[in-house]
């Protein structure tokens, strides 16, 4: 089932097994047509459902006023680069090390601690999306939402632009569809 419009956003997720106290199924995003995850892999919808109901709960923490006319490149430095490691497909740890010997941009006016929690959309999509992509969602000022993510195997960084309200609202289908 699809929740949302997959040319903007979408949410698409398949129920394969209902226990007693979990739903499992297929996961993924979709953003401009373009779909983001593994709908092969089988995750827990459960837990899903549970990172989406906190990232939901804190949306009006997802502006940061001082990433407002920063550059893709620069706000994704700044909410996923400054506080995780993500090695590409196939490097190593010294090539990675070799590759990063440039001196870090200065994020230190932006509070990490709650990063994961406010920004980041991978425990959300879990396995599906965890080992494939790097995803977060950021307010602007007109509450357009920018969501911005890396494939780990090109490690190409797109972003798109999602319309206000567009994100919770498909959220909220997807939601209140798992059982």
């Amino acid at each position: 089932m699809i929740f949302g419009n997959p040319k903007e956003f979408a949410i698409e997720a398949e129920l394969f097994e209902k226990t007693n106290s979990d739903s499992y199924g297929h996961f993924r995003f979709w953003v401009c047509g373009q779909s983001i995850g593994d709908f092969q892999e089988i995750i827990s919808l459960t837990a899903s459902k549970r990172h989406l109901l906190r990232f939901l709960a804190i949306d009006d923490q997802r502006f940061e006023e001082r990433l407002e006319k920063c550059s893709k490149e620069e706000v994704f430095k700044a909410l996923f680069e400054s506080i995780m490691v993500t090695i590409a497909e196939g490097m190593t740890i010294t090539e990675y090390l070799k590759k990063e010997n440039s001196k870090p941009q200065d994020f230190s006016y932006l509070s990490k601690m709650d990063f994961q929690d406010r920004f980041h959309l991978d425990e959300v999509g879990g396995e599906s999306v965890r080992d494939k992509v790097n995803i977060v969602l950021l307010k602007r000022k007109d509450s357009f939402e920018r969501i911005i993510w890396r494939d780990l195997k090109t490690m190409l960084l797109m972003e798109a632009v999602l319309s206000s309200g567009n994100f919770r609202e498909t959220a909220e289908k997807f939601l209140s569809w798992i059982p």
